[in-house]
């Protein structure tokens, strides 16, 4: 965990060839760098489920490093170039401005040693992406689920409509046996989020009694 808000930083590696990625270095990027020199690991890109300061704070340190690309989906690539919207500066956090230099889609291959899927989730920010890896059965979903709870969508650019039917797609995309990775907390799986968690219970309610209304006239 990194930060005062308790983000989550994830490297990825392959064991043979040592080809890794780092996902949200949100921040303490001496910490993040030890591990990738202590592990002599290549990092080949640095991706972003979205643009929250503690999700992106380490960026612009981490590429300096390893000289590895910047990615995020378009939608929330502004924030990496503005302090306030970012939120570094009303969560009084450093932050080094900076530009991204791949966009995250769905469809397009990611850099990396890694065959992620690129699955667009708004709702905590415009430009959430959940990364999936279906052959090894997990998923990074950012500030999209956690364990018990949900991204907050009451930030600039949040929203509760865009959030539910996120979380619907995501729940009829993945498995049960996908874990998930969050941003924040522990890990947990798609099994027991649906089971369990009252926010995705409630985005689920919510589409069965649109969908027995039946369409408006």
């Amino acid at each position: 965990m990194l930060t005062p808000l308790a983000s989550n930083c994830y490297i990825l590696h392959e064991e043979e060839t040592r080809r890794a990625v780092v996902v949200d270095p949100g921040g303490e990027a001496a910490e993040i760098l030890e591990v990738i020199r202590s592990k002599g690991l290549q990092v080949e890109a640095i991706l972003c489920t979205h643009g929250h300061i503690d999700h992106v704070g380490a960026n612009a340190e981490v590429r300096r490093a390893t000289g590895a690309p910047i990615a995020i989906h378009q939608a929330d690539a502004a924030m990496l170039t503005d302090e306030v919207l970012c939120g570094a500066r009303w969560c009084e956090l450093p932050f080094e401005t900076h530009q991204h230099d791949v966009v995250l889609e769905p469809g397009k291959p990611v850099l990396g040693p890694f065959p992620f899927q690129v699955h667009h989730v708004p709702g905590h920010s415009p430009g959430c992406v959940l990364l999936w890896l279906p052959d090894r059965g997990l998923a990074l979903g950012g500030d999209l689920l956690f364990e018990g709870s949900i991204g907050r969508t009451d930030l600039p650019g949040g929203d509760q409509d865009a959030m539910d039917e996120s979380l619907r797609r995501v729940m009829a995309l993945l498995p049960d046996d996908t874990t998930i990775l969050p941003g924040h907390g522990r890990p947990t799986t798609v099994e027991q989020e649906r089971r369990s968690n009252p926010f995705v219970r409630a985005a689920m309610r919510a589409a069965v009694s649109r969908n027995r209304k039946g369409p408006s006239l």
